[in-house]
């Protein structure tokens, strides 16, 4: 989603309020909205402002009681997040305001973030392409990414070659769906939870076929 402007000097956040119950839709009374100060950044810091937050079915599992590999997210805490921001503030060498950056900042205006360089929670500037900054959480992103090398390196997908991809209406497996069509498969099984999912992959993306593993050996 894209956020809208603060208030000058106002930093507002979305706190994790309380977990929701194993057959409850997550919303907005697992949260509470509030208004503080806009932080600063100290030695080796960046301030970054928020332009587009990602959101996934993976964040259930920061606040669910259940559980996942996912590291909870304390109640009380700001909703943990990925998003492209834009560097207000500096001061750490290697970034320049107006750089425009993928982070970890949580459901919030602003977030003073010190650089990680390494692992998939790194921070990592964004080529100027003037493409819309929203790709860079989606296909340009680590969903995108985990689909592409995860087909080309490591499955050596080639032309003709049948290819199943499990959880293939959610984020990773939407692309690879797609990616696998580029690549000139010749079957592509979709596999997911319910019949619209499997439609959505027959008739959407692009699937030869698809599985409901629900319904389905």
């Amino acid at each position: 989603m894209t956020l809208s402007a603060p208030a000058p000097g106002r930093n507002r956040q979305w706190l994790v309020k309380r977990n929701p119950e194993l057959d409850e839709l997550v919303g907005p009374t697992h949260f509470d909205w509030v208004e503080v100060a806009r932080p600063s950044p100290g030695p080796g810091q960046i301030l970054l402002r928020t332009l587009c937050l990602g959101t996934s079915p993976a964040q259930r599992g920061y606040i669910s009681k259940t559980k996942s590999m996912h590291e909870k997210a304390p109640l009380g805490s700001v909703m943990r997040g990925r998003g492209v921001t834009e560097v207000v503030e500096s001061r750490h060498s290697g970034y320049a305001p107006g750089e425009q950056v993928i982070a970890t900042v949580g459901w919030q205006d602003y977030a003073v973030v010190t650089p990680v360089t390494d692992g998939v929670l790194s921070t990592r500037k964004l080529p100027n392409t003037g493409l819309p900054p929203a790709l860079h959480l989606g296909i340009l992103g680590a969903a995108g990414l985990t689909a592409y090398f995860g087909l080309t390196d490591v499955g050596d997908v080639r032309k003709g070659d049948t290819v199943v991809i499990s959880a293939g209406a959610g984020g990773i497996g939407s692309c690879a769906i797609q990616i696998a069509r580029c690549l000139g498969a010749g079957q592509i099984v979709g596999i997911a939870g319910s019949e619209e999912k499997c439609t959505w992959m027959t008739d959407y993306l692009g699937a030869t076929a698809a599985i409901n593993y629900k319904r389905e050996d």
